[in-house]
């Protein structure tokens, strides 16, 4: 005779639901999108430090005030 009971609660690891997948990639996206804030900031200001550096330096080389 075949063995028709539901042992998915003995699997290991342990198969994530589709609502905890759902929580998990949310969670996950959350996470990005907060690196890429960080970075996108970062980045801007790079750019203004290099911005001032370049003008600044270019002043010096020309004369400029």
């Amino acid at each position: 005779m075949v063995d028709l009971t539901d042992h998915s609660d003995r699997l290991w690891p342990p198969l994530p639901s589709a609502m905890n997948a759902a929580h998990a990639i949310e969670a996950e996206a959350v996470v990005v999108e907060h690196i890429l804030g960080w970075l996108q900031a970062i980045a801007l200001l790079l750019h203004g430090a290099i911005t001032v550096v370049s003008s600044t330096s270019f002043g010096v080389m020309y004369g400029s005030s």
